[in-house]
């Protein structure tokens, strides 16, 4: 079986930016604060849950779902941000020449580093399954929500970061990556949280890939992830 020129050393080189990556990203003080933080963030949330049952001040269903919104919506946005930074932020620091100096190959950086920042949401969806469980809707219902929420954010993940990858690619300043990106995420972020109604509601929510993903066919505007 012949091996097709080139693709060894693609697979190496990308696979080398990825461990790298991982190393900066986990091991390092950054990732592991931004995982504890969440999961203070998600303990504190299912406790005052726990303590309003019988005030009856959330149903459990809303709890599970603002546990999934928080999730999707941060593990998105950390994704979009860290692929944002990836190539302008080297370029900012003037450590991408000193990068590509090496034998790797511009697009092998790129896949490395975009890798990376999709392995964001994987680790803050684990940290939220536990979460989804001790809320006690029913282990089918728990289930089912957890896949819609891990089909949905793996789509948003993937496209946010591609869309962050390429704005860092072609811009010179970091603040500019990182400002459009955030604020492309803002905008189609609004609209899963306001009001709309009428014909112009439902139009933008189905056209934004949020809103449109996250939200359920039986009901877009109400309960996102899980049924009634």
């Amino acid at each position: 079986m012949s091996a097709v020129p080139g693709s060894g050393r693609l697979a190496s080189g990308w696979s080398v930016v990825l461990g790298q990556e991982l190393k900066d990203l986990w091991l390092a003080a950054r990732g592991q604060a931004l995982v504890l933080t969440f999961a203070l963030l998600l303990s504190a949330l299912t406790y005052l849950a726990a303590m309003n049952r019988e005030l009856n001040l959330l149903d459990q269903r809303d709890t599970v779902n603002l546990v999934l919104q928080l999730t999707l919506g941060l593990g998105v946005v950390l994704a979009l941000l860290f692929s944002a930074d990836s190539l302008s932020g080297e370029r900012e620091r003037e450590t991408l020449e000193t990068l590509l100096l090496t034998p790797l190959t511009p697009r092998e950086v790129a896949i490395g580093k975009l890798l990376a920042s999709l392995t964001v949401w994987p680790v803050i969806m684990i940290v939220a399954v536990p979460y989804v469980f001790a809320l006690r809707v029913g282990s089918a219902l728990s289930i089912e929500s957890i896949a819609a929420a891990s089909a949905v954010g793996s789509i948003l993940t993937v496209a946010f970061a591609s869309f962050g990858m390429a704005l860092s690619t072609v811009s010179d300043s970091n603040r500019l990556s990182l400002g459009v990106s955030l604020f492309a995420f803002v905008v189609l972020m609004a609209p899963t949280q306001l009001p709309l109604s009428g014909w112009l509601g439902d139009l933008m929510v189905s056209v934004n890939p949020v809103s449109a993903g996250s939200l359920s066919r039986q009901d877009r505007r109400q309960r996102p992830f899980v049924g009634r």
